[in-house]
């Protein structure tokens, strides 16, 4: 599976390593701007439970302001907290439970086997993981963020393209 794409405006900033020209960049980067979607309803979709709702709710106060949750971003907001939710309640069962629980097999053998919702979590912790990049809910992503911002506002603030490096 090849990369993420990158924004236009990122290749033009810190030059395309790509074999795009610049004229190929900039309307690729025209085209993204224009891609403007809403933010007037971010709200939690009804088939979200209620605890996830909570979860949902308190991550769009969050974002408010940042202008980065968008209304098509909802879904995959709310596919985070259900995941998140199904992470704490695997968390909260193993913690009673065990990390290990017995089962008899056919033969009437009672065996001691890992608890079959530490998979169930794993597999929450990975769709957890991959949301939280894409919304920069962890310390790189808010930093990769943050230095994308940095080169756009110098960009803006001093009239020059490319960071001043051209």
């Amino acid at each position: 599976m090849g990369r993420k794409a990158k924004p236009a405006h990122l290749h033009l900033l810190e030059g395309s390593k790509s074999h795009r020209s610049n004229d190929e960049l900039e309307k690729r980067k025209q085209a993204e701007e224009d891609m403007n979607f809403k933010d007037d309803s971010v709200r939690a979709p009804t088939w979200l439970r209620k605890e996830a709702k909570k979860h949902f709710n308190k991550l769009v106060k969050e974002f408010k302001g940042s202008g980065l949750l968008k209304n098509v971003d909802v879904n995959a907001l709310a596919l985070y907290a259900d995941a998140l939710l199904d992470y704490i309640e695997c968390t909260r069962t193993v913690e009673e439970d065990g990390f290990t629980i017995e089962q008899t097999n056919k033969a009437g053998a009672t065996n001691s086997i890992p608890h079959p919702l530490l998979t169930k979590k794993k597999q929450a912790f990975d769709q957890m993981s991959k949301l939280m990049g894409e919304f920069g809910l962890t310390p790189a992503a808010r930093a990769s963020l943050a230095r994308n911002m940095i080169n756009e506002t110098k960009e803006d603030d001093e009239g020059n393209k490319f960071g001043g490096r051209v």
